[in-house]
């Protein structure tokens, strides 16, 4: 029993303030690092990095009515069916893009949308709408402690574009928030995280982003990365590549970008691939009429095209659109 409940009510009372206080610093930070990845650019990087394979005993292509033999990241193979969905997660899912690209190649492999379960977690609800689209459940809150949660759950695959800050954390003064030594930041990049619950990571991010500062090589060392994957030219991220606020480019957009597979336990050399040349318009938003045909105007963030132009565009909506869940659950 509290002595002064009225006390202990105003200590919670601010420690939830300060809690949401620090999710809208995040959200606001994570605003000039969201995941606008534009839709030509995934497409190829997901298709190039060989995520899953689909196989019989002698190593065919093969699926059954009701289930099929994979390998994902040349581990262990697995078998997927309606009761047991490959499991991915989309870390930073934002609008949804990285989901509703890895759905569409997914089928495209002959696989069931309903063998395949993507949960999308992302610290902006203002995301949340358009991310049902495409993820099978949907989290909003930040993204390390969401997996801190998940205990023995585990995933089979994680995709995406997250906050660079969270793959390379800033190390941080003693007494102030944060890791406190170089050690402490690798401990917390969002790597080491992903690789704690499951074999293999696609991450989409700056060519630099492990190659600048003594956190990044860490991770990079620590890790098995298995693949690089390098995009040609720069990538528009925005509608507009003006900042309006200096009247200059977009400093994200002059940068050169990548994709890496991670894989736990690997130790062999890094493989570094150049994808094959991309149009402008695979490096920018396109937009859309309600046909899912590109046309003229205001350009659209990928991610947030209605049903009726995801169909007409391809695109495979998640079953039953997505019911509201905290993004830990098991499927």
């Amino acid at each position: 029993m509290t002595l002064f409940p009225e006390l202990e009510a105003e200590r919670l009372a601010r420690a939830a303030a300060d809690k949401r206080a620090a999710e809208q610093a995040d959200a606001a930070s994570r605003k000039l690092e969201e995941d606008l990845t534009p839709r030509g650019t995934v497409r190829p990087l997901i298709a190039e990095a060989g995520l899953v394979k689909v196989f019989d005993v002698r190593g065919d292509p093969w699926v059954a009515d009701d289930h099929a033999m994979l390998k994902v990241g040349d581990k262990i193979p697995i078998e997927v069916s309606a009761d047991r969905p490959l499991r991915v997660l989309d870390a930073c899912c934002g609008f949804g893009v990285w989901a509703s690209e890895f759905a569409r190649w997914w089928v495209l492999l002959g696989l069931p949308r309903e063998w395949l379960h993507i949960t999308g977690i992302d610290i902006d609800q203002a995301k949340r709408d358009h991310a049902e689209k495409w993820c099978d459940v949907v989290g909003i809150g930040r993204i390390g402690e969401a997996l801190s949660l998940r205990g023995s759950c585990s995933f089979d695959l994680a995709i995406g574009n997250p906050a660079f800050s969270l793959l390379a954390p800033k190390v941080t003064p003693k007494g102030r928030p944060g890791p406190s030594t170089i050690d402490a930041a690798i401990e917390r990049s969002l790597i080491t995280a992903l690789l704690a619950v499951c074999p293999v990571a696609l991450m989409f991010h700056q060519v630099a982003s492990f190659q600048r500062g003594r956190v990044g090589q860490g991770v990079w060392r620590r890790h098995g990365l298995a693949l690089e994957l390098r995009v040609p030219g720069s990538i528009d991220f925005r509608g507009k590549r003006i900042n309006p606020k200096n009247s200059k480019p977009w400093a994200s957009d002059l940068r050169c970008y990548c994709a890496t597979v991670w894989r736990r336990g690997f130790e062999c050399v890094t493989e570094t691939r150049l994808i094959d040349d991309l149009d402008a318009a695979d490096r920018a938003w396109i937009p859309f009429d309600d046909d899912g045909v590109a046309r003229k105007g205001p350009r659209q963030p990928p991610g947030t095209e209605t049903p009726d132009q995801a169909r007409a565009m391809g695109l495979v909506l998640a079953p039953g659109n997505s019911p509201r869940g905290d993004g830990l659950e098991s499927p």
